[in-house]
């Protein structure tokens, strides 16, 4: 029973640490993108946490009694397979351009800071100063993390831009061909993660006319300077339907509402929703028994996403904050699954099918 706990204590510090660590590696990624680029970039990791967060609810279904005492907690642990998870992008947009990378691209056109340094910083002041049509291109959050975004200067040819040389009483044009520039960072943050994990302390607690209440809390936690916070809150209810009917039936029925909220840092903050219906059959006595069940639900998740992009001109420096939201994919699912039960300690495991596939486990204690 204790080795039990302490593989679910790891689990769950595992599970808080590869969130945090993602969260700050992806704001790295995100300050270099625009929001065009950056919803394209992190969709594919933001909806399997989403379906995540809708797991592991639903299963056993509690008493049919009017009133008692039933109470269980413990750690359950969901995981969503990424295998089907797009895993690259490409993307006609535009871009604002730093200065370094305006250096790259000069210097594609000959420009070097040894030719002739007033014009190269004049190309530089005009390369900064304006969005530019590009094609970005790359791997997504779930990509490969030794390939890394890039932009394409100019897709279509040569960019010619006019000058006002003071050193000339006329413009100039200046021809920039076509460069690919490399974002250095913003590689692939889940690339070699089969399942994105998630993991959260639940208690029940009941019985009030068929009824249980369902807790998740992960306080605001710091992992680390680098890494930030993570907080996890959920909360639902699961309802028996045959404590009015006055009858037993033949398999228990369980109707759950579910919400929750998790925030990764500063940068994400997740929700999610869901309510379904569960039927389950228990085999056995109160010392050992065995229930499977099966399941569906009707779900919705969303992420909002805020960062700044660093935007540079010939004035300077200036952050830019970009806010958007996303919404999840998995709209419904269907689920299988089987608890056991020895003495007071439960065992828990179950499979989702929907968009993408996800798995959920638990080990609780019930009393």
């Amino acid at each position: 029973m204790k080795y039990s706990i302490r593989i679910h204590s790891i689990i769950l510090l595992l599970a808080l640490y590869a969130h945090a660590s993602f969260s700050q590696s992806l704001n790295e990624s995100l300050s270099q993108l625009s929001q065009s680029a950056a919803i394209k970039f992190v969709q594919p990791g933001f909806d399997p946490f989403g379906i995540s967060l809708n797991g592991g609810w639903l299963g056993k279904a509690p008493r049919a009694r009017m009133a008692s005492f039933d109470l269980e907690f413990g750690v359950v642990a969901m995981g969503t397979i990424l295998t089907t998870s797009p895993t690259n992008f490409t993307l006609s947009s535009t871009y604002r351009f730093s200065r370094d990378q305006a250096g790259t691209i000069a210097d594609q056109a000959g420009l070097t800071s040894q030719s002739d340094p007033t014009l190269r910083g004049l190309v530089l002041d005009a390369i900064t100063s304006k969005d530019f049509p590009v094609v970005l291109y790359g791997p997504t959050v779930t990509g490969s993390k030794n390939r890394n975004v890039q932009i394409v200067f100019s897709p279509n040819g040569t960019e010619t831009l006019q000058i006002n040389d003071p050193r000339y009483p006329f413009p100039i044009n200046v021809n920039i061909p076509s460069k690919t520039v490399v974002l250095d960072g913003a590689t692939g943050l889940l690339d070699g993660f089969p399942i994105l994990p998630s993991a959260a302390p639940q208690l029940k607690l009941g019985t009030l006319f068929g009824t249980q209440a369902i807790l998740r809390l992960v306080p605001s936690t710091k992992v680390s300077d680098e890494f930030g916070k993570f907080s996890y809150t959920g909360f639902g209810l699961q309802h028996n339907p045959e404590v009015w009917l006055g009858t037993a039936l033949p398999v228990d029925l369980s109707l759950g509402f579910l919400i929750q909220n998790a925030k990764v840092g500063d940068v994400v903050e997740v929700k999610g929703a869901a309510y379904g219906l569960s039927i389950s059959k228990t085999f056995g006595g109160s010392l050992f028994s065995v229930t499977p069940y099966i399941g569906g639900l009707l779900e919705r998740s969303s992420v909002d996403v805020h960062y700044k992009q660093s935007i540079e001109s010939i004035t300077g420096k200036e952050e830019v904050n970009i806010n958007f939201s996303l919404n999840g994919i998995n709209k419904s699912r269907f689920i299988a699954g089987a608890r056991f039960h020895i003495v007071v300690l439960d065992l828990a495991v179950d499979y989702n099918i929907g968009k993408m596939n996800s798995v959920t486990s638990g080990i609780f204690f019930s009393f």
